[in-house]
């Protein structure tokens, strides 16, 4: 018997903690949809996203693990999952940085692309500065 998928690993994984993330890419949909049923609300902060940002320009985790954290903060489900049909959750984003939040998530989602796949040092430094209002 498993046990069902903890809501405070969903939430940490939404915080930017990629080691809550990747218990939680290993769950089936259902089992992350009954999580964040148990949560009031989801939300991916600036912050959050700079701990990422800040985790690969530190050589602290793959391309590969960040792209697919950022597919599930833009899509709210796990890509690749072989399920007939998809539910995806709902992650807002912080309504005072949406725009810069949004960019750099769906940005981020195109690390191993063939077009625009890569991302060098300069353009994460550069997306801190962003989500600290510098840019």
């Amino acid at each position: 018997m498993s046990n069902a998928l903890d809501p405070e690993q969903l939430k940490r994984a939404i915080e930017g903690d990629l080691q809550a993330f990747f218990a939680v890419r290993t769950r089936p949909q259902e089992e992350i949809i009954e999580a964040r049923n148990q949560l009031s609300h989801l939300t991916l902060s600036s912050e959050a996203l700079a701990r990422v940002v800040r985790s690969l320009l530190n050589g602290k985790v793959a391309k590969q693990e960040v792209q697919s954290w950022a597919s599930f903060m833009r899509r709210g489900y796990i890509a690749g999952t072989m399920a007939p049909r998809v539910f995806p959750i709902d992650i807002a984003y912080t309504v005072e940085r949406e725009d810069e939040i949004a960019l750099i998530v769906s940005r981020l989602d195109e690390l191993g692309d063939v077009v625009d796949g890569e991302i060098d040092a300069n353009e994460l430094v550069g997306m801190l500065h962003q989500l600290r209002g510098t840019a």
